[in-house]
């Protein structure tokens, strides 16, 4: 079977292509992430300050979903990812990092938030800004490039053993 080799300004242009439709994407999903990981902590509610805040983490969450395929390519190229298998890996590895260090930040605001013990039922606000989960889904993700770099890199063998072992 024959396979048409990518040339380098399709890849570009592939590659320009996703990461304007992720961005684009991000920016409309925003609200459905942040709603499914908010933490519900009972007698604390959320306020917004600024909406700069509320901006620069939907531009930041957006940016991470369009930095998928640049990071992807990226990674393939560092790494000289050949097979199929190991280019899924490699995205696999990427994204289930984003995400176990976003639930990993809200697993630790719950953490923290339900362990204060208030005298009286009284309601709470937290600044929208103390959040950062798409801080952390950013640092992650650029986490899992690091790591999938690191654990599917083709390792070199060396041919003859080095000199001053055999002396």
């Amino acid at each position: 079977m024959y396979q048409e080799k990518i040339t380098l300004p399709k890849k570009i242009g592939i590659v320009t292509g996703l990461f304007i439709a992720l961005f684009m994407t991000g920016l409309y999903t925003y609200g459905n992430f942040m709603n499914w990981f908010m933490p519900r902590i009972e007698g604390f509610t959320y306020t917004m300050n600024s909406l700069s805040g509320q901006f620069n983490s939907s531009i930041l969450y957006a940016m991470t979903l369009a930095l998928i395929p640049v990071a992807a390519v990226f990674t393939w190229h560092y790494a000289s990812l050949s097979s199929p298998v190991k280019r899924v890996m490699s995205i696999l590895i990427m994204l289930i990092s984003a995400f176990v260090a976003a639930y990993a930040r809200q697993q630790w605001l719950i953490a923290t938030f339900t362990s204060y013990k208030l005298p009286e039922p009284i309601q709470q606000e937290i600044p929208f800004e103390r959040l950062q989960i798409t801080a952390y889904l950013f640092i992650g993700f650029l986490t899992g490039v690091l790591i999938s770099c690191l654990l599917l890199k083709k390792r070199s063998k060396r041919k003859e053993p080095l000199e001053i072992l055999h002396n």
